[in-house]
């Protein structure tokens, strides 16, 4: 699926500090979905991630190859959930999850918050819960909502929870942009883990 916003989005001339909100409409996911369930939710079928689709083209290897020490790793933060439904909760998560000194650099109006070394961002829906039925919105929708919230947290920096960002360099050197959204068929992190590595 192409990415609706590139992850290179420019300022407007107005305000160089802010980055541009996205003008686009959420993709339909309901042949990834069925298509995704047909193969992979046998009980036995292997742990498998599947991508739906990457916010930046170059996911998982961010745009800013300068600043990676190892070029032969990709350090990827991963977000798996439920996502019954997305809310405000995950995306303040999402924003302090490559961030150090959060709390400083958030109550010091002039510090910039210390980035840590995480070059791409995942979000994955799970197919199944190890603890609870499908209940409320269907994978669909959740897929749907899920794409909503990449696209506010990578993209539209003004939905900046924290107030962490000073400039668009910073947000930039934080990789929220770097990020994909997806799905994984298996309810155990250990198998999720395994999963995720072969993407």
């Amino acid at each position: 699926m192409d990415a609706a916003a590139d992850c290179g989005q420019q300022a407007t001339p107005d305000d160089e500090t802010l980055l541009t909100k996205p003008q686009c409409d959420t993709p339909q996911y309901d042949g990834f979905v069925r298509d995704f369930l047909a193969t992979n939710a046998a009980p036995d079928s292997k742990a498998v991630v599947k991508l739906a689709r990457k916010l930046c083209p170059t996911w998982p290897i961010p745009k800013q190859e300068g600043r990676r020490e190892d070029p032969t790793m990709v350090r990827v933060a991963v977000m798996d959930s439920s996502f019954n439904p997305p809310h405000y909760c995950h995306g303040a998560y999402l924003e302090c999850m490559g961030v150090a000194e959060l709390a400083l650099a958030a109550a010091e109006g002039g510090r910039e918050a210390r980035m840590l070394d995480i070059d791409a961002f995942l979000l994955l829906l799970g197919s199944s819960n190890a603890d609870k039925p499908l209940q409320g919105a269907s994978l669909e929708q959740r897929m749907r909502m899920v794409d909503m919230l990449a696209t506010t947290v990578a993209v539209d920096a003004s939905a900046d929870t924290w107030h962490l960002w000073k400039s668009r360099d910073q947000f930039m050197a934080s990789n929220l942009h770097n990020m994909a959204i997806g799905m994984v068929n298996t309810p155990r992190f250990v198998d999720k883990c395994r999963a995720v590595r072969d993407v």
